[in-house]
């Protein structure tokens, strides 16, 4: 069985493991899945996993969603592969981080000795912290540079679940405008992150 082991280098980050290399045969799948990982593999463990079983649950996640989301792929949407598959592994590895935060915070139990613990707000409840340590700031970035309509769409749809329905009546225009803009958004997105990459990749 083969060992999974973060490593890392010399910036300290995490690394996938060298056998989750090639688990896809098509490369852009493959880099997708690693890009994921670096960030994923960032975030602290929720306090009721052990560094070692999180990374086993959150990568089988995330490989589970890159499948899914080579299934669901249609090409004549014009949404590039590689950022498709980026949005959906981060959006379903993110739902399972504050779903283990909230199972947590809920049933966490109470040692009484007064020490402080980060996971703990002022009032002692558990709290989870900021995921997305690594590409926050260069999310934040790339989304800030979106007209508003734009950033508004990508938000209330993947941070707040509403289709694209809901925000055609409310924005007052067409389900096909609303989705038209997200993909293009997406777009822009996901080119916004790479070149980041290719920046921080730079400087190490």
């Amino acid at each position: 069985m083969a060992c999974l082991s973060t490593g890392g280098n010399e910036s300290g980050r995490s690394e996938p493991a060298a056998w989750l290399t090639g688990l896809f045969s098509d490369r852009e799948l493959d880099a997708t899945l690693q890009r994921c990982l670096k960030r994923i593999w960032g975030w602290q463990p929720p306090s009721n996993w052990s560094s070692t079983d999180w990374v086993y649950e959150i990568t089988a996640h995330a490989i589970c969603a890159v499948c899914q989301a080579e299934r669901d792929y249609v090409p004549s949407r014009g949404v590039p592969l590689g950022g498709f598959v980026y949005q959906r592994v981060l959006t379903r590895a993110l739902t399972r981080y504050r779903q283990e935060w909230t199972y947590a915070r809920r049933y966490a139990p109470d040692t009484g000795n007064g020490e402080s613990d980060e996971t703990r707000d002022c009032d002692g409840t558990m709290v989870a912290p900021e995921p997305m340590s690594c590409c926050h700031v260069d999310l934040q970035c790339a989304l800030a540079a979106l007209p508003p309509i734009d950033r508004a769409i990508i938000e209330q749809t993947f941070w707040h679940g509403r289709t694209e329905t809901d925000l055609a009546k409310t924005m007052h225009i067409s389900q096909q405008a609303v989705n038209k803009r997200k993909r293009l958004a997406l777009v822009k997105l996901g080119n916004a992150l790479c070149e980041s990459d290719k920046s921080s990749g730079a400087r190490l």
